[in-house]
């Protein structure tokens, strides 16, 4: 809902709660970035919304039949005379690819959480639609296990669907990220029967298609018009290489070269490691503002550094090539990867110009939350590690600004696919 951006993060989401209210959403479900505050925090936010929040899957830890207080497992509207649930689900790895504290909220199953649900649904509804904050592969899952659902509303992968997609009966929305865009999908109602269809899905682009409105323009100064002096004043430039790739391709970028390279320094090691999911944004060429490291790294993550054997460190990075990750930014060293039968594989990996020992030690750096085993890399956990001081990486980055004046970006190439 919030996190990224100095306008969510500077009052821990309070403010966009009153840009939500404007909005009159009918219903919205947890993500997992709610939680980076904490869950107290989450339920105070809840509080203050004017519209449903669901969470089906958002249960206590000691005992998993209950719900937890602040969220809601369905809600029921009536749409053209027939009733829809409306039911939310969040991804079940939240506590993998966030960092918390979560209080003592769980996330089971989402499959088998709806499931447990299903006889109060067909009963309370007559057609289900599900808001999931679970990405794609997940939402393709629940539409093959439950084909009445008519359609899922979905988030979580960032993935834009220009014109929806269908899983056997079931059509999936998904609008992408940041906002740029929203799914417009148009539905039939058949009365006698009390079903919904789904008559087509499309993408809406909003930097196209809407224009600026007086009255909310002055309902957002006034909310965050103490916002702009403290992070819109340029405090360096940015030189080097464009950051134009898409972080989802598998390669390097300049900006997960820089930040590796960053995190490496910091800690003196040999290696350095960051997740391109860690990396929010892009940097412009010119001249940069707080905002923009800001949006950068907007996580609270510190260096940490530890001792691997080079068996480990390949398997770190073997890790980040599986299926529903992207492989690791790295500085100090270069690697490989080939697809074999649809799958990356790990080939080679090089330490300061040399083929990785299996058995040598390193010293590598990454950041706190992979360090804890964020974002699924199991390896870290079985390797003690040692935070290297006390500032969030984009305090560093923003000491390098102010010390230097300037950033280089460099583009190169060290993640690379072979035949």
């Amino acid at each position: 809902w919030f996190q990224g951006t100095p306008e969510g993060n500077e009052d821990r989401g309070r403010s966009m709660m009153s840009c939500f209210n404007r909005l009159g959403f009918t219903a919205v479900v947890v993500g997992n970035h709610e939680y980076d505050f904490g869950e107290k925090n989450l339920a105070a936010l809840i509080a203050l919304a004017r519209y449903p929040v669901l969470g089906a899957n958002i249960v206590e830890r000691e005992n998993p039949s209950l719900s937890r207080p602040y969220v809601r497992m369905f809600v029921v509207k009536r749409v053209g005379g027939i009733r829809v649930a409306l039911v939310g689900l969040i991804a079940s790895e939240t506590k993998r690819v966030s960092t918390g504290p979560f209080g003592a909220a769980a996330f089971p199953d989402e499959i088998q959480s709806l499931r447990k649900l299903w006889p109060t649904l067909k009963k309370a509804a007559d057609e289900i639609v599900l808001i999931s904050h679970c990405g794609l592969s997940i939402d393709r899952k629940l539409a093959k296990a439950f084909p009445r659902v008519r359609l899922i509303l979905g988030g979580h992968s960032h993935t834009p669907l220009p014109r929806g997609l269908r899983e056997g009966s079931t059509w999936i929305a998904q609008s992408g990220g940041k906002g740029t865009t929203i799914s417009r999908v148009t539905l039939t109602v058949d009365q006698g029967k009390h079903r919904l269809g789904v008559e087509r899905v499309e993408l809406v682009d909003l930097t196209q298609t809407v224009t600026a409105d007086s009255a909310t323009m002055g309902f957002l100064a006034a909310t965050f018009d103490h916002i702009g002096a403290k992070w819109d004043t340029p405090i360096g430039k940015v030189v080097g290489a464009p950051d134009r790739r898409v972080r989802g391709s598998g390669r390097s970028t300049p900006v997960g070269n820089y930040v590796a390279d960053l995190i490496r320094r910091t800690a003196k090691a040999d290696v350095g490691l960051t997740n391109k999911g860690g990396l929010r944004s892009r940097l412009p060429q010119g001249m940069v503002t707080r905002r923009h490291v800001f949006e950068l790294l907007p996580f609270d993550n510190s260096v940490h550094v530890m001792q691997m054997t080079g068996r480990q460190l390949s398997s770190v990075l073997s890790q980040g090539l599986r299926p529903g990750h992207l492989p690791l930014e790295i500085s100090g060293a270069h690697y490989s990867y080939a697809v074999v039968e649809g799958r990356r594989e790990l080939r080679k990996v090089e330490v300061a110009g040399r083929t990785i020992n299996p058995k040598q030690l390193y010293r590598v750096a990454t950041s706190s939350f992979l360090a804890s085993g964020g974002d699924d890399f199991t390896i870290f956990e079985s390797v003690e590690s040692a935070p290297v001081g006390p500032d969030y990486l984009r305090a560093i980055l923003l000491t390098e600004l102010r010390n230097h004046g300037q950033i280089r970006l460099l583009d190169e190439s060290r993640i690379r696919l072979v035949e």
